[in-house]
């Protein structure tokens, strides 16, 4: 802890883990992987021009995206929404 401040605070809480930068938590630093299957309607063309996007509503502190094998994108604002176009990745049938 720096002298004379409280610990750091986050979006008006406490962090949920210890906070010692620039050390990282080893016993509690929660990660996952998160794998989805999506299986486009039929009725959707891919051919008429519409972009496709993927919101992610609030990640804890960073996270890549990934769609049909291939990295779409990065984003580390925590907490806050992160959309990502999908257009280029995305495929008839079953997409992950």
């Amino acid at each position: 802890m720096r002298q004379g401040y409280d610990k750091p605070i986050y979006t008006n809480m406490k962090y949920p883990w210890p906070c010692q930068p620039p050390l990282i938590p080893i016993k509690e630093n929660p990660t996952g992987i998160y794998k989805r299957k999506v299986e486009l309607p039929v009725d959707w063309s891919l051919a008429d021009g519409s972009d496709y996007s993927i919101v992610l509503q609030g990640v804890e502190s960073a996270c890549y995206v990934y769609w049909n094998g291939e990295k779409v994108g990065f984003s580390k604002d925590s907490r806050l929404s992160a959309t990502f176009d999908v257009t280029p990745f995305i495929a008839d049938g079953t997409n992950e």
